[in-house]
């Protein structure tokens, strides 16, 4: 299976959106709050019956990305409020990792 590159600030967005309906990561705790962010890891909140929509599509956006490239995604949604101003910029820092 293929998988298309997902820009990073769409990560780093919805990741920011699963935060706002659910402070500690909601359905998908345990890759945003306690830093388990292995492909498995990531493959077992997808696997969940009641995953909901949103975290769901932050998932699948996850998937496709490194480990390195998803660690910092979470970092900077936690630390940043993403604008477009700073879009391009952030795409650009973490398409060097």
């Amino acid at each position: 299976m293929t998988t298309a590159r997902v820009p990073a600030s769409s990560a780093v967005r919805l990741i920011q959106e699963v935060y706002r309906i659910g402070p500690v990561g909601h359905c998908l705790h345990i890759v945003l709050d306690d830093g388990n962010v292995s492909n498995g890891d990531v493959q077992w909140c997808l696997d969940k019956p009641d995953i909901c929509d949103v975290c769901r599509a932050c998932a699948v956006v996850l998937r496709s990305m490194t480990v390195t490239a998803r660690r910092k995604a979470i970092r900077l949604a936690k630390n940043t409020q993403l604008d477009y101003e700073h879009e391009q910029e952030l795409n650009e820092v973490l398409a060097k990792l």
